[in-house]
């Protein structure tokens, strides 16, 4: 979300990014390339031309509303049981802020309308990667970007793929003027397990800023 707003908003209004453990689509520069000749652009370009062939988008049909929201439940109740576990082999250097995290992780899927958040992705677009993102908010003028990144992360193709996700971000980023804070041990969620490292690399990269 971050990524999507700052692109929107560009240079002039949001002059750095800082992103923490940060998920979504992350491509080579040359898979990057060779996606953009494959689709004819950028997601972007696509969408403003609406969907189906055309734009190189699939036509809007999203399934019926009873199936999404019979499989929502269903999904919240086997997951439901599980955030805990889940949740301590995302945080391996500090496991503290685990049952806090728990409790509302478990209220908000209990909320009503929860279901709704589920229903909502077969109801988007495609995804965006960060380097069309990258490039869309760096737009010719520069911006600054710092990825604070837990090295033992188990998402995002696990702890041996993270050097290659800074990396990948780092070319992804080449409009950009670039710092990664490797924070090692730390998993998913490095503001919530070493918040004083995390702050102080935040801070660093402030003071540097011209």
């Amino acid at each position: 979300v971050a990524q999507a707003v700052a692109a929107y908003v560009g240079t002039d209004l949001c002059e750095g990014i800082v992103l923490l453990n940060s998920a979504g689509p992350l491509l080579s520069q040359q898979d990057w390339a060779a996606r953009l000749k494959e689709d004819g652009g950028t997601v972007l370009s696509r969408m403003k031309k609406g969907f189906g062939i055309k734009a190189g988008l699939p036509e809007y049909n999203p399934p019926p509303q009873w199936l999404v929201d019979g499989g929502a439940n269903v999904l919240f109740s086997i997951l439901q049981p599980c955030i805990t576990p889940i949740l301590k082999s995302l945080y391996p250097s500090n496991q503290n802020p685990v049952e806090d995290c728990a409790k509302v992780i478990l209220r908000d899927s209990r909320d009503p309308f929860a279901v709704n958040v589920i229903a909502s992705f077969s109801r988007l677009g495609p995804n965006r990667s960060s380097n069309e993102l990258f490039d869309e908010y760096a737009g010719g003028k520069g911006g600054r970007l710092l990825v604070c990144q837990g090295m033992a992360d188990k998402l995002g193709g696990g702890p041996d793929n993270q050097p290659l996700r800074l990396q990948l971000f780092e070319t992804a980023a080449h409009g950009l003027q670039f710092q990664a804070a490797p924070l090692e041990g730390c998993g998913h969620c490095p503001h919530h397990e070493a918040p004083g490292a995390v702050a102080a690399a935040v801070r660093a990269w402030l003071i540097k800023q011209p």
